[in-house]
């Protein structure tokens, strides 16, 4: 044999020997021989990873992530829960939209490149003696392109505050506009939002159920809210999720275009807010809303093909002119269409309403 095919056979038996560990993909907990014993040691391990697979159990950490990765659950034997709990956790972020100050049980901060996680559970019960203008947060993406998929978010409040202060997961976009889509989660147990979206990014939501929100601390003074989509998104799509209780189940503020499609939201004092002219309301199911079903901001933007179940009002128009309200069906509703402009046309159907139409505008 030759030196240098001599040099290759010991080059290669020297790379078959190199421990589990230098690989991109690593493991965390007991599941699997030699695997790193928390999150975050693999996270930051050099090189840095492209996948973590997390064993099921318990990891009383709070998880910050700053590089391109993969985080995902997976099972062992009869178990796939993995949960992040950590304990006595405190103040790691700061909202790039309002400089909240925010405690964050899992962090992704700045991520030159998509962060996609899955099948986690986010806990945040184990919170320290935070600050009464704190936020708690179940996952927190700042400015990061990638998935929230399969995650469950809660035990959100921060009891010192004299306001909601629990969020499951916030998306905050900026320079990059980055893309997110959050699909299958589910989100309960917090007192001010299941998913807040803000700053220039593109989202993407569907499948998610947001449920058992908390009263909070005044509940008539905010009171929870499902999707709470403030300024600045670029596109955004809210589709075939399911949202139980709180104040709104879906919000959107000003600046935004979308879609809020085939979603239900049940017993919630209002359903759906519509605010800007670039959003399309359609083939939503909304139960039990004790004030409002849809609430009519826009002239111009489409409300079609919704059904709306037992609301004390269908749809409040505010004495806003919008041709596009029509093909919406009303059923067992004290007051179908509020506060409706005179002449204004629609075309809806009407089952059990005790009015279908009021004017004063």
């Amino acid at each position: 044999m030759s030196r240098t095919c001599r040099f290759f056979l010991v080059l290669l038996l020297a790379l078959s020997t190199l421990p589990s560990w230098a690989s991109s993909t690593y493991t965390v907990g007991p599941c699997v021989s030699g695997s790193f014993l928390t999150i975050m040691d693999a996270l930051t391990y050099a090189p840095p990873p492209t996948v973590v697979k997390v064993c099921p159990g318990t990891y009383n950490e709070q998880i910050e992530i700053t590089n391109p990765v993969t985080l995902e659950g997976i099972s062992d034997g009869t178990s796939n829960q993995v949960i992040i709990a950590p304990q006595n956790f405190v103040e790691n972020a700061v909202s790039l939209y309002s400089g909240t100050s925010l405690a964050v049980v899992l962090f992704v901060n700045g991520a030159a490149g998509p962060v996609n996680i899955s099948n986690i559970t986010v806990d945040g019960a184990g919170k320290g003696n935070l600050g009464i203008d704190t936020f708690v947060v179940g996952v927190l993406y700042q400015n990061t392109p990638g998935s929230v998929k399969d995650v469950i978010a809660r035990n959100l409040q921060n009891n010192d505050q004299e306001t909601d202060a629990g969020v499951g997961i916030w998306l905050e976009g900026g320079s990059s506009t980055p893309k997110i889509t959050v699909e299958g989660c589910s989100i309960h147990d917090f007192d001010y939002a299941g998913v807040i979206a803000d700053l220039p990014l593109s989202l993407t939501a569907s499948q998610n159920n947001i449920y058992d929100p908390l009263p909070g601390p005044d509940p008539q003074f905010m009171g929870a809210k499902g999707f709470y989509l403030t300024d600045g998104l670029v596109t955004t799509t809210i589709s075939e999720n399911v949202v139980q209780g709180g104040q709104i189940g879906i919000t959107e503020g000003l600046n935004l275009n979308g879609t809020i499609s085939n979603n239900t939201v049940i017993d919630t004092q209002f359903g759906i807010t519509a605010s800007d002219d670039g959003f399309s309301v359609t083939g939503n199911k909304i139960i039990g809303s004790t004030v409002q079903a849809i609430q009519v901001f826009s002239a111009v933007n489409v409300i079609k093909s919704n059904t709306i179940v037992g609301a004390q009002i269908g749809m409040l128009f505010q004495c806003v002119a919008n041709p596009n309200v029509q093909k919406n069906t009303f059923i067992d509703t004290v007051t179908a269409l509020d506060f409706v402009p005179d002449g204004l046309l629609t075309t809806n159907s009407y089952f059990g309403v005790g009015t279908i139409r009021t004017g004063g505008c």
